[in-house]
């Protein structure tokens, strides 16, 4: 294929080392891909509701480039972003669905928030003690600071309150040295009449230290990984012993043998969810 147009282009991210949103969210959902992230990183197996994600994610992009410069709705390109995520991914999706989708983002979310300079896909890259080179792209934040990340799921979210987000906001004061006051997801619910969910939470002391913690845990667990595996001839998984949060994790999983992994708790029956 053929170079991209600049519409819906994304940075590279396989292959990046330093501590991430991405890594963090994959131990969460289960400690033997997190493991094996590390030791046998094999490529992203695309699938239907990852394409779609992520064109809805560039579609709403487009739509607030142009907001944020004032610019009138129609010099947006949303549909051809979100087309390009499917040549991208060689994935079919109902790009009708990321139509409606995209209006319905322009009649409930655009009017509700300043969107005046705001950025897209930042990228934030810093040092903190303790943690080293961490790295991370949220894909809005307003002109006042609040981080917000666009997402589609097939269920409402109960709470902005992540890890995910919580990295974010820290990150970015310690690359800015500015308080982050809010933290938050506009997530496309695919329900039978999906719509627009808006969850947000402010970013307090006690929020910051939760997410510290968690951070701190799986920080920990890499480096303990790295000190019992430095002289075997074969790594084992000593620190990340979970595994998957719910069987319909490893139906798209690459380190599912099914698709040449080695995951030794990779659920492989159709019916186990």
């Amino acid at each position: 294929m053929g170079p991209m147009s600049a519409i819906a282009v994304r940075e590279d991210l396989s292959q990046r080392t330093a501590l991430s949103k991405s890594a963090l969210a994959v131990a969460d959902l289960c400690g033997q891909k997190a493991w094996q992230e590390i030791h046998h990183r094999r490529p992203f197996i695309a699938n239907p509701d990852v394409t779609f994600g992520s064109a809805v994610d560039a579609a709403v992009e487009q739509v607030l480039t142009v907001a944020r410069a004032g610019l009138p709705p129609e010099a947006a390109q949303p549909m051809a972003a979100a087309a390009e995520i499917v040549a991208r991914d060689g994935i079919e999706i109902h790009l009708e669905e990321v139509e409606v989708a995209v209006d319905a983002f322009r009649r409930d979310i655009l009017p509700a928030h300043d969107w005046t300079l705001c950025g897209l896909q930042v990228h934030l890259s810093t040092v903190i003690d303790g943690w080293g080179d961490v790295d991370g792209h949220p894909d809005i934040v307003l002109h006042s600071g609040a981080v917000w990340d666009v997402k589609t799921s097939k269920r409402a979210k109960e709470t902005a309150r992540s890890v995910e987000l919580g990295f974010y906001a820290l990150v970015r004061e310690a690359e800015t040295g500015k308080s982050v006051p809010e933290v938050g997801y506009l997530t496309w619910v695919r329900a039978r009449k999906p719509y627009w969910q808006t969850l947000s939470t402010p970013i307090t002391d006690e929020f910051r230290d939760w997410t510290r913690e968690r951070v701190d845990a799986y920080v920990r667990a890499t480096r303990a990984d790295a000190l019992l595996n430095r002289a075997a001839a074969e790594p084992v998984n000593w620190t990340f012993p979970s595994g998957p949060k719910n069987g319909g994790l490893c139906r798209t999983c690459q380190y599912n043998p099914l698709f040449g992994g080695g995951c030794p708790m990779a659920v492989k029956g159709e019916d186990d969810d």
